[in-house]
């Protein structure tokens, strides 16, 4: 009884280890521990927005902005060379007008007044003065005064502005001839005339200070028919500068 007693003890004892190691075997694995989450990646920072560009504000004159006439005032001056024989004087032009608020502001209308005085001294054949011949002096003076209008050919909100002009106007002339045939005095003759005649301009204008400097060429078609003289040509042709101030 003694010795089956130990056999079982010793049994146990034998078995023991090998029950442990099975259920240590079939004890599920641990869990690996879990990786804390990972943080979520941060934005880039929004960048500020953008501000719109700046309005490009055209150099208009004063008045232009909200839509009103811009009057201007110019004075022009320039030799006067007579498509004749009379000869280059001073031609001095003064203009007053304004800008007109539409048609993109191109269209200028101005009232406009011009004095030249040329001269010549001719000596002509004539069979009806004792010496066959006769020397005179002719000195005209003209008055032109005119309504016309201008076209801006690019933005007039531009530096450097070219533009044509037309100037339907009346011309009055004075003649003074005096003169001598053979030595002999043939008294002094005055004539004066009205009539009308039209002026062409191309020219450009430059923007500087309040205003602009202006230049430009100017064609003044005319004629008269004077009792000494016989029918003359008054047209002129007269290169100018000048300066316009825009209010």
């Amino acid at each position: 009884m003694k010795i089956r007693l130990s056999l079982l003890v010793l049994a146990a004892a034998i078995a023991a280890p090998a029950l442990a190691d099975e259920g240590a075997a079939e004890a599920p694995p641990e869990a690996p521990p879990e990786a804390p989450p990972e943080a979520p990646p941060e934005a880039p920072p929004e960048a500020p927005p953008e501000a719109p560009p700046e309005a490009v504000v055209a150099d208009l004159p004063a008045g232009a902005a909200d839509g009103r006439f811009a009057p201007f005032v110019a004075l022009q001056l320039g030799p006067s060379v007579p498509l004749s024989s009379l000869g280059v004087s001073v031609f001095p032009r003064l203009t007053a007008g304004a800008e007109l608020p539409f048609l993109d502001r191109k269209v200028r209308v101005f009232a406009t007044g011009a004095l030249t005085r040329p001269s010549v001294t001719e000596t002509l054949e004539d069979p009806r003065v004792p010496a066959g011949s006769y020397t005179y002096t002719l000195k005209e003076t003209y008055w032109m005064l005119g309504v016309g209008a201008s076209y801006a050919l690019l933005d007039p909100g531009g530096r450097l502005v070219p533009e044509v002009a037309i100037v339907p106007q009346v011309q009055l002339l004075r003649s003074r001839v005096e003169g001598d045939a053979g030595g002999v005095p043939i008294g002094e003759t005055r004539e004066y005339y009205g009539q009308a005649s039209v002026s062409l301009t191309a020219g450009a204008r430059y923007k500087l200070g309040p205003g602009a400097l202006i230049g430009a060429l100017e064609l003044a078609l005319s004629g008269f028919d004077g009792r000494v003289t016989g029918e003359r040509s008054a047209s002129v042709l007269v290169p100018q500068v000048g300066y316009a101030v825009v209010f």
